[in-house]
């Protein structure tokens, strides 16, 4: 017996709306309707049948399809499983299965079940669609298809590239670029070519589908094992969560649509939405319009005819965005308050997770409170989330009880420093159509700015701070609550919880593959591993795990090639690690390794630092920067490169970005697929690149340790000859993953510090570069942005670029004659350089007359120190020439900018 509880019928609501358009999936990879009987859920008309997919949806719930490739058996199973795990929403009314509700969306009529309509109407608002194109134009669009000599092309057409349409300045469009039908996996990047041949489209469409297929079969056997789960609740979450994880993965590159049918014929349309983003928007709002007409007016208990013209009323405001973030989490997770920088790394890195695990657990928390299916998250990513729930009555009570809930945490833990902000904005349906949906998000906007600006302490922030010693000291780590003595020294509970938190965090995959999240109002289960259980505010907290959590909403973290049968969450988690016990005796190690000796000697024990899956300490990675010559020495400096980076201008992406000539043709589907995608960069490429194994030429990044990367921004510390390299890298890839948009870049900057300096130091001072690279120099300053700082210079990417091909030039000229550079040489040319910029400035005073006049010879004395260097080393004097040109020439032009390929060579020979 299915469990047919309210919040049980909304998951089958929202699977429906999940589902819905999976034909299209089927339809294009080559499958074939057989029977009369296999169209029933087709549109029919005197020419036949339109909209052919929903007819392959309805296949696909009756189990009439065969994979190629896969168990059939399995997926039978899977059907029988889905079948009896998700209710109907009315008991022996066939019309609300869950098979009805999603393949009749394009067969609804006036004498249709409402909640038919439900998902009807949640398409066509997922897709934009203004009122009048929602009746007679889909009546006329599916008889047009139903004309065998009008039927478009669309097997073989890519989907566009989303970031191709971002469009913030005035300019010629940028080179369009496509997805390739291939799995959604980090190394994906847009192809060129429009459409295939259908030949090589159909094979990519199987390929996939048997991808997909396997899919299921992982979740049925899944199912097979909740099935006995108390809490059937979470039961269906996990089985919609892991739905959703396998459409991503299959479907993200499968256009949603690729014509629109407009004065009686049919033109292309953008095909940059994905099947995957059109469905998951669907999903959501059929969740809110089923959950506003079940209290409005007892929809379950509906019969077909019924309800129907009150479904499809866009005016009345049956929806209500909610959209949270915190205020001042900068300030929490770089807080330097404590005397001790022991657990830096560790707290710094568990103090943003933590920041990630509450805001997903406040977005759980209102859908928990308002018995809504987490299919109401329409998005989620760098630390702010948005929910489509219904504007029921209890919408405003249930907010701010979330709202009390976690502001009272983070009053005790940051005495009111930090806060999360939560907004409501109700509207219309009509609202989300194009041209209406910009302006809906600009609203929202404006109510969580708002929310910021509005006060909510209402009691004393150090109540009882004084009176609650207790004869203790300060802890040593945050210098702001008071401590316990621990084998660890004065740590308060926090500090200790986030140390806990961060040693988990860098500990071996293996013991943490899945995480859960969950409230303890319905998680009474005992684990094995206390450890692995973190509180987050209120009753919600997660867990970390070996295997999966039945009992709660449980996501997979690992980064693997198959499927888990359950939903995967990606997460920039890569830190450097020993593979094994020869690894570190190697000689770049010795002086770090002597250290730790000396700090353990007499400890019985093997040093933490010391042991295979370890994460490599800060003095380790910085030790990873030197390298070994031909002779056994060692060159370079053990120093630490920060890097912190974020995308410009996105508030302006999302607002506008899909704004041509004042007309808007944002929507939830492409608005969703956008923050998906480039969240996509910094948690799917971003760890993948840091962990991969290089060849053919490629550099070894897999030293560098992620503090924190998602949404928009990265904060990367590495040895900093590989963090100088990366961000060029990361600058490339970024282009190439947005097709080459030049509306789309970002800004970064490096500081080298040595790995004594605190982790918070180091993020202060990182954050400064950021900010002069945002700012800029001269007229324009803090306008394009586009922007590097490294060794105190701001450039753009471009001149970054050529910056160390210059800088690589001038290694290759001077060892094409027999030898090094000298150091001295190095300095004069770093020298010239600065008085080149000095000497383009117009003196003000008579002391600036003086310098500038100074600085003026600087043509002068290179050329003297060149011609005495030069003559030394060789003997051609065509190669002297040749040297003296090309160095003039990088100076002149780029003045004190060359201090970063000199800074640079500088660092990289230093003999130890």
């Amino acid at each position: 017996m299915s469990d047919t509880s309210p919040l049980s019928r909304a998951y089958t609501i929202a699977t429906a709306g999940l589902l819905h358009d999976i034909g299209k999936f089927l339809q294009r990879s080559g499958k074939k309707l057989l029977k009369a009987d296999d169209y029933n859920y087709a549109y029919g008309t005197k020419h036949g049948y339109g909209h052919v997919h929903a007819a392959f949806t309805g296949l696909f719930f009756d189990g009439k399809i065969t994979f190629s490739g896969a168990e059939n058996q399995e997926i039978k199973a899977f059907y029988d499983n889905i079948l009896q795990a998700f209710p109907w929403i009315e008991q022996n009314d066939h019309e609300t299965s869950l098979a009805n509700l999603a393949a009749n969306h394009h067969k609804v009529g006036n004498q249709s079940h409402p909640l038919q309509w439900i998902i009807a109407e949640a398409d066509r608002l997922a897709s934009g669609f203004e009122r009048d194109k929602s009746d007679e134009h889909y009546k006329a669009y599916a008889e047009a298809l139903a004309k065998e000599e009008q039927k478009p092309t669309h097997a073989n057409t890519h989907m566009r590239n989303i970031f191709s349409d971002v469009q913030l300045t005035k300019r010629d469009k940028p080179t369009e670029s496509f997805y390739p039908f291939r799995s959604l996996e980090p190394a994906i990047l847009p192809i060129t070519s429009a459409t295939t041949e259908k030949s090589e489209a159909s094979e990519d469409y199987t390929h996939l589908l048997t991808g997909f297929a396997e899919g299921l079969s992982s979740i049925a056997r899944r199912l097979g094992a909740t099935k006995q789960a108390k809490d059937k609740h979470y039961s269906l979450a996990n089985t919609y969560l892991a739905l959703a994880t396998l459409m991503e993965r299959h479907c993200w590159s499968i256009p949603s649509a690729t014509v629109s049918y407009e004065s009686g014929k049919f033109v292309p349309t953008p095909t940059n939405i994905s099947l995957y983003d059109h469905s998951r928007a669907t999903s959501a709002i059929a969740t809110a319009l089923y959950a506003w007409h079940q209290e409005e007016d007892d929809i379950d208990h509906a019969q077909a005819g019924q309800l129907v013209e009150k479904v499809k009323d866009r005016e009345a405001e049956k929806f209500c965005f909610i959209q949270g973030d915190f205020s001042g989490i900068q300030h929490f997770i770089f807080d330097a308050g404590g005397e001790s920088n022991k657990f830096a790394a560790k707290i710094l890195r568990a103090k943003s997770f933590y920041v990630s695990m509450a805001t997903e657990a406040a977005a759980h928390a209102i859908c928990h409170k308002l018995n809504l299916p987490l299919s109401s998250i329409v998005m989620n990513a760098g630390g702010k989330f948005t929910i489509l729930a219904a504007n029921t009555n209890n919408v405003q009570d249930a907010v701010q009880s979330v709202r009390e809930t976690i502001n009272k945490h983070f009053h005790n833990l940051t005495f009111g420093q930090t806060r999360f902000n939560l907004a409501t904005l109700p509207f219309a349906p009509e609202k989300l159509v194009m041209r209406e949906y910009a302006e809906l998000m600009s609203q929202l906007a404006h109510a969580l700015e708002c929310e910021k600006l509005r006060p909510q302490i209402s009691e004393p922030v150090f109540d009882d701070y004084l009176r609650s010693r207790n004869d203790r000291e300060l802890c040593t780590v945050c210098g702001k609550h008071w401590g316990d003595e621990t084998k660890y020294g004065i740590i308060c509970c926090h500090c200790n919880h986030f140390r806990r938190l961060g040693e988990a965090l860098v500990r071996s995959g293996e013991d943490r593959s899945y995480f859960h999240l969950s409230t303890t109002e319905h998680d009474k289960t005992e684990t094995e591993d206390k450890q692995t259980q973190f509180p987050l505010f209120g009753t919600w907290g997660f867990a970390f795990g070996k295997s999966p959590d039945l009992s709660a909403p449980t996501y997979n973290i690992d980064r693997q090639d198959t499927f888990s049968g359950f939903a995967h969450k990606h997460l920039a988690n890569y830190v450097p690690r020993w593979k094994n016990d020869e690894e570190w005796e190697q000689q770049r190690y010795f002086s770090v390794n002597k250290k730790i000796q000396q700090e353990n000697e007499g400890k019985q024990e093997q040093s933490a630092e010391l042991k295979i899956n370890a994460t490599k300490t800060f003095a380790h990675i910085g030790a990873d920067a030197l390298h070994e010559e031909e002779n056994g020495k060692l060159r370079g400096v053990a120093h630490l490169g920060v890097l912190k980076a974020d995308v410009d201008h996105l508030g302006q992406i999302f607002s506008r970005g899909f704004t041509v000539e004042k007309v808007s043709y944002a929507n939830m589907s492409r608005m969703s697929m956008l923050s998906r995608m480039l969240d996509y960069f910094f948690t799917g490429w971003l760890p993948w690149r840091l962990a991969k194994e290089p060849e053919g030429g490629e550099i070894d990044y897999r030293s560098v340790y992620t503090v924190f990367a998602g949404g928009d921004d990265l904060f990367l510390i590495g040895p900093w000859n590989r963090i100088v390299d990366l961000a060029g890298e990361i600058d490339q890839h970024l282009r190439q993953y947005t097709g080459g948009n030049p509306d789309i870049h970002l800004s970064a900057g490096i500081v080298l510090r040595k790995a004594a300096i605190p982790v918070r130091e180091m993020a202060h001072d990182g954050e400064e570069a950021l900010e002069q690279a945002k700012d800029g120099d001269g007229p324009e300053a803090g306008s394009n942005r586009n922007r590097i700082t490294v060794f105190d210079q701001t450039v753009t990417w471009g001149e970054y670029k050529e910056l160390k091909r210059s800088g690589d030039a001038l290694k290759l000229q001077t060892q094409s004659m027999g030898s090094e550079l000298s150091t001295q040489y190095l300095y004069g040319l770093l020298k010239f350089s600065q008085d080149a910029a000095t000497a383009t400035t117009f003196p003000e005073s008579p002391e600036e007359v003086n310098a500038w006049m100074e600085a003026a010879k600087w043509r002068a004395r290179l050329k003297y120190r060149h011609q005495r260097y030069f003559v030394e080393k060789s003997k051609k004097e065509e190669t002297k020439l040749e040297a003296m040109e090309f160095v003039f020439k990088d100076i002149q032009e780029n003045t004190s900018k060359m201090s970063i390929p000199l800074s640079r060579l500088l660092y990289d020979r230093r003999r130890r």
